[in-house]
């Protein structure tokens, strides 16, 4: 599944006793977060899960302008929560946070953290997810060619 599937894909129903948690970290500057961002976010997200003994059934990431947002699926919904809002202040990032789930009873998407936030589902459009995705594939090839034994910043051998 790629990046966008798994995250449009929250609409369907998940199998019983798994659960779908998010995080959104959304600031005011224009711009993505960038690769390394992503990579390192995401890896901070992950860690914080695991190392809290939730076991992961899939992940997805996706971003925009000001914004990136993160999908688990989860056996236990409430410690994992409790994951994401202590992953957030651990990056003090927790005033930027937004922390929801996916109500699974009435298919909707509900803000745990702020309350009163607008819809966590805002960011998981397929309009956002399609950026994101042309946008990975993009990084991915200009990665591929700049590591090209060709390329002058390439893995070839070193030329004198």
């Amino acid at each position: 599944m790629d990046l966008a599937e798994n995250i449009v894909s929250v609409g369907v129903p998940t199998a019983v006793g798994e659960h779908l948690v998010g995080i959104a970290v959304h600031w005011a500057a224009p711009g993505t977060i960038g690769t390394f961002g992503r990579v390192v976010f995401g890896g901070h997200i992950a860690s914080a899960l695991v190392g809290r003994g939730i076991e992961i059934g899939g992940f997805g990431m996706v971003w925009g302008a000001g914004f990136i947002a993160v999908t688990a699926r989860v056996a236990e919904r409430n410690p994992a929560l409790r994951a994401l809002q202590q992953a957030a202040e651990a990056l003090h990032l927790l005033v930027l946070s937004e922390i929801a789930f996916y109500d699974q009873g009435e298919l909707i998407w509900r803000t745990v953290h702020p309350p009163g936030a607008a819809g966590f589902e805002r960011f998981l459009t397929k309009q956002i997810c399609r950026a994101a995705t042309e946008e990975l594939a993009a990084e991915t090839a200009a990665f591929a060619a700049a590591a090209s034994p060709d390329s002058p910043m390439g893995s070839g051998p070193v030329k004198e």
